[in-house]
């Protein structure tokens, strides 16, 4: 192995290690927004139950209602914004991680030419030896 070769396995080796870092990275994001996905819908389902339970309540305590769905609803903001935040990111990791699956690529592919370069200049040189040695033995 020609140490061209050797330092295109170590970028191999690198990039192939940003690739999967980038891969967890999304992975990371996808499961924090589903987090936050579940954690909103979690609080409107406890919003509505506690709305409802309270006007079926025999004497309804609105103001306190008003003031909780209030909470609710500054709580829901949030966790869209954060929502939103997520979904931009996991798009821009995502994009990160083709160009990272892209760099993979192209060194496995300068890998494979260098190797079959390599492999036809031994066989001409072995092709050549034995024409060589044929004519040395023709004489």
């Amino acid at each position: 192995m020609t140490r061209e070769e050797k330092n295109l396995e170590k970028l191999l080796k690198v990039a192939a290690a940003t690739s999967d870092e980038r891969r967890r990275h999304v992975a990371n994001l996808e499961a924090a927004l589903a987090s936050a996905q579940t954690s909103r819908d979690w609080l409107k389902q406890t919003a509505s139950a506690e709305s409802n339970a309270v006007l079926s309540a025999e004497n309804p305590n609105l103001y306190s209602l008003q003031s909780y769905m209030g909470g609710v609803e500054e709580k829901s903001r949030a966790l869209d914004a954060t929502c939103e935040r997520l979904t931009r990111e996991i798009d821009d990791a995502r994009a990160e991680l083709a160009d990272a699956f892209r760099e993979v690529k192209k060194i496995e592919h300068l890998l494979e030419v260098r190797r079959k370069t390599a492999q036809k200049n031994k066989s001409r040189r072995a092709t050549a030896q034995s024409t060589e040695m044929a004519t040395r033995g023709v004489r």
